[in-house]
């Protein structure tokens, strides 16, 4: 009997713990999300996903001090994020750069250019206000110039004196009549003399060619660079004073200087106000990013001369490959760009449709918010000590799978109450793949012309 009671007061006890646990009132917003499998999660405080307030639209502290003469390939550029438009006027600009990638916005027309209009149409609103710039130095004595880098454009361009119609820059605009080393012809022949660029938002820039000295800092100079000298611009560039050309086209300062730098550079994008950089030749393989990189083969598309192809086989959320039809895979893995330019990852739809379906069974603790322009998968991430962020992985050729961080696979605005997935549909299934910049942000991206390959790893230094 004693042992019939004993029993009945246990099991008594536990059916009151139960339903007092059950009952008990906990703020779901508090509660630790509990995954399986934790090593396919970033479990992070949410503050860490929100862009800080203001950035410094200047390279204060950062401009050239002292430009010496060159003993090695050592240029290590200083680069930095200007300050975001609004939510609404930087989508749109990334959709006229999504637009013109694809064939669909307006074509820019060049005179007399060696590359047609491929070489001065690959850029567009989508890389101006908002993205990277760094600071050098055209002509003797160095008049410094604050650019914004673009993978996808060719040709290098600055605002010149005298000028026609100029916006306002960061620095005076440089003035071809006080370098001794300018030409007002081209260095590469047969490329012509003038160029005339015009973009889908109705902004342009057009003048001549010049040939110059082009300074990187701190000790790198390129001799007789080519590049375009605006003298007809609209106002549309931030202050920065014109576009560094990191494009494959004969034109570009990697063509341009292929032999100086080992047909190599690199980048490391940073996040918000933080300083990232931008190497050359011997600096970008020998920096101690380098040493853990993982490489995918770059492809070459017939006909293409400007952008950066790799293969993309796939993507993985929280350690699950996504299905991808065998003729949609077929074209990733011709049609991925790795892209500076663009802002927001661009995947065929029903790619972008799985990984949204993925994404959302992973988040599905978290309420839903609004969409946020383009970006339609949003959730409430307010009121949370800490939230959990579901791994997101590219699977590129060669067996290379890059790990987004955090702050590269969701985007938030000003508040906690709408964080989004940082991607986006194309239009059509075969529309280019485009590996945008808020992916890359905090990874090193090395560029390998000579050896066809690109390699991504962390930032360091």
């Amino acid at each position: 009997m004693a042992q019939k009671f004993i029993c009945f007061t246990m099991i008594t006890c536990l059916l009151i713990l139960s339903c007092s646990s059950y009952g008990e009132a906990r703020p779901p917003h508090k509660a630790r999300p509990a995954h399986k499998g934790s090593m396919y999660y970033y479990t992070v405080p949410p503050q860490i996903l929100l862009p800080k307030p203001t950035c410094s639209d200047s390279m204060d502290g950062l401009q050239i001090e002292k430009l010496q003469k060159p003993n090695a390939n050592e240029a290590h550029l200083p680069l930095i994020r200007g300050n975001q438009p609004n939510g609404k006027q930087l989508f749109l600009r990334d959709i006229y750069r999504a637009d013109l990638i694809n064939g669909r916005g307006k074509k820019t027309r060049t005179i007399n250019s060696i590359d047609g209009s491929q070489s001065a149409s690959r850029y567009s609103h989508g890389e101006r206000n908002g993205n990277f710039h760094t600071t050098l130095a055209f002509g003797t004595p160095e008049q410094t110039q604050t650019l914004i880098i673009d993978t996808g454009s060719d040709i290098t361009w600055v605002q010149c004196q005298p000028c026609t119609s100029c916006y306002n820059q960061t620095e005076p605009r440089f003035d071809p009549s006080k370098s001794s080393t300018y030409s007002n012809t081209s260095c590469i022949s047969g490329s012509g003399n003038t160029y005339d660029q015009h973009y889908e938002d109705n902004s342009y820039s057009s003048g001549v060619f010049g040939c110059d000295k082009l300074t990187l800092p701190p000790y790198d100079v390129v001799q007789n660079f080519q590049f375009g000298c605006g003298t007809d611009n609209s106002d549309d560039f931030g202050e920065n004073a014109g576009v560094l050309g990191l494009g494959r086209g004969q034109l570009s300062l990697m063509s341009q200087a292929a032999s100086q730098f080992n047909q190599v550079f690199s980048y490391c994008l940073p996040k918000d106000c933080s300083v990232g950089y931008l190497l050359f030749g011997h600096q970008a393989t020998k920096h101690p990013a380098s040493s853990s990189l993982k490489y995918t083969p770059l492809l070459q598309p017939s006909g293409s001369t400007t952008y950066y192809y790799v293969e993309l086989v796939g993507i993985s959320v929280a350690g699950k490959k996504l299905k991808i039809s065998s003729s949609v895979l077929a074209s990733m893995q011709k049609h991925s760009i790795v892209d500076s330019g663009t802002v927001i990852t661009r995947l065929p739809s029903s790619v972008y449709a799985a990984l949204q379906s993925a994404f959302n069974s992973s988040m599905s603790i978290y309420p839903s918010a609004p969409n946020f322009e383009i970006l339609d998968t949003c959730y409430n991430l307010k009121g949370h000590n800490m939230v959990s962020i579901p791994k997101v992985v590219l699977h590129f050729g060669g067996g290379t799978d890059v790990s987004l961080q955090p702050h590269g696979t969701v985007w938030a605005g000003k508040s906690l109450s709408r964080v989004c997935l940082a991607f986006a549909a194309n239009h059509y299934e075969d529309d280019h793949v485009i590996i945008g910049n808020t992916q890359q942000q905090s990874m090193q991206v090395l560029y390998d012309l000579k050896e066809g390959r690109i390699g991504f790893g962390a930032c360091k230094g």
